[in-house]
């Protein structure tokens, strides 16, 4: 996404020329810096955790138990990364789209301004419509992770499964409302 942006950023703002962001080379050596820095990282964490990892000698009541010292760190280390990361992309995406946003506008006032072209004000109205729903999109694509994560039925699941004692008092309203149609049942006949 990042990517595009800066693209559609240049081609629009920067119509004329070849910038040297826009070259195959360039391409190839930005792909190869987001593998690497996206890859890396992840590499890094799983070889110390599997090999740091110890015996257990008791059963666990949160993952955070699970991790050395060293573990921690760098989950620490990742997660405050992770937030920074999505934090510049997201603002970058942000920026990008409204100077797009922004150039085409100021075009289409011009274009008014010189002609009174119904055909204008209907291509300026279909251009924000547009506009906004790329915004949309693009703010729905940084949020869906988190959005999963929380809303997901299986991780839901599994917490409840890792608290055995709290496990009663949260049964989902399902599970209440199959036990209330089972006495029903049992009750009639």
């Amino acid at each position: 996404m990042g990517s595009t942006s800066i693209n559609r950023y240049l081609r629009i703002i920067h119509p004329s020329g070849t910038h040297m962001l826009r070259t195959v080379q360039t391409a190839r050596i930005i792909s190869v810096i987001t593998w690497v820095s996206l890859l890396a990282p992840t590499v890094v964490y799983v070889i110390i955790f599997f090999s740091s990892q110890e015996p257990l000698t008791f059963n666990p009541s949160r993952c955070v138990h699970l991790f050395t010292p060293s573990v921690s760190l760098l989950f620490r280390i990742l997660h405050i990364f992770s937030a920074i990361n999505f934090l510049l992309f997201f603002i970058s995406l942000v920026f990008f789209y409204y100077s797009i946003f922004r150039r085409v506008l100021e075009a289409q006032q011009k274009q008014l301004t010189s002609s009174g072209s119904e055909k204008l004000v209907k291509y300026r109205r279909n251009v924000l419509v547009l506009e906004v729903t790329t915004m949309v999109s693009v703010f729905n694509i940084c949020l869906d992770p988190v959005v999963y994560f929380f809303l997901s039925n299986t991780f839901g699941e599994k917490v409840r499964a890792k608290h055995p004692t709290t496990n009663e008092e949260n049964k989902s309203s399902k599970d209440k409302l199959d036990i209330i149609t089972l006495e029903q049942v049992t009750r009639t006949s």
